[in-house]
């Protein structure tokens, strides 16, 4: 068991961490906070913040790991951050569950914590200001969609840097996106060649998304065009997409992580 998980072990790891990480990580945090706050003070009135507010929301929840995990999963960027890194005793487990499961949670905990307390103290002055009736701008509930969705993107987004470190060792964070990146429009690309194989008329590029609800272009039709659902919610959509590529994301990870272990 030991040879697994040790509790010490463990404690000792997530203390080097954030004695030699953790102001930059919470730095990093703090930076995209207070971007959101600039733009969300630019035109203080209710009806621009509700709609500034989800907007930044749903950058800082999907990309603002971007600039977190920089700062985090650089451990193989150079070869002797890479040795001392390994010489670590801790278990392949240990190492996994650092960086692959706590440091992505404390992104997401801490961010999500400050963010309440900025959202309540706008919505407090956008009360004060205009006389707003009670509950007619709340906050951002943890459970929404767009917290779950965003996040879920996030969550990936910040594995795929986190890999990315140990395949490139040179500007690994921009190869990582722009892989992804591409990976993303090879499936959306694979979806419209489907889409306009299966489908009777036109798809344009766009109008369908992997597993998503497809418009179909069809000049031969009496409206000309139709638009095809799917059963099921988006939140739903990117949960069952999502989940897997996560967990695959995890699962190559720690067998890297296991191949690099001496």
């Amino acid at each position: 068991m030991y040879d697994i998980f040790s509790l010490k072990r463990f404690s000792l790891s997530l203390r080097r961490l954030f004695v030699e990480k953790g102001i930059k990580m919470i730095g990093s945090i703090l930076i995209i906070l207070f971007v959101m706050v600039l733009f969300m003070n630019i035109n203080f009135a209710p009806g621009f913040y509700s709609e500034i507010r989800m907007f930044f929301l749903v950058l800082a929840l999907m990309f603002g790991p971007v600039l977190y995990m920089s700062v985090v999963a650089n451990e193989f960027t150079n070869h002797s951050k890479g040795i001392s890194y390994l010489l670590m005793p801790n278990s392949t487990f240990e190492k996994w569950l650092t960086n692959n499961v706590i440091v992505i949670a404390i992104f997401y905990i801490v961010f999500g914590l400050l963010f309440r307390l900025v959202d309540l103290w706008m919505i407090g002055r956008l009360n004060a200001n205009f006389g707003l009736a009670e509950g007619k701008v709340t906050p951002v509930e943890f459970a929404s969609d767009i917290f779950v969705i965003s996040g879920l993107i996030g969550t990936a987004i910040s594995l795929g840097i986190l890999l990315g470190s140990h395949y490139f060792k040179k500007n690994s964070m921009i190869i990582s996106l722009l892989l992804m990146f591409g990976l993303f429009m090879f499936a959306f690309f694979l979806d419209y060649i489907f889409a306009n194989m299966l489908f009777d008329g036109q798809v344009l590029f766009g109008d369908s998304a992997p597993f998503g609800p497809v418009s179909v272009t069809d000049p031969s039709s009496a409206v000309g065009h139709y638009h095809l659902d799917i059963p099921i919610t988006a939140r739903q959509l990117i949960t069952y997409t999502f989940v897997p590529i996560i967990a695959g994301l995890s699962l190559t990870y720690f067998v890297r992580l296991k191949e690099k272990q001496l």
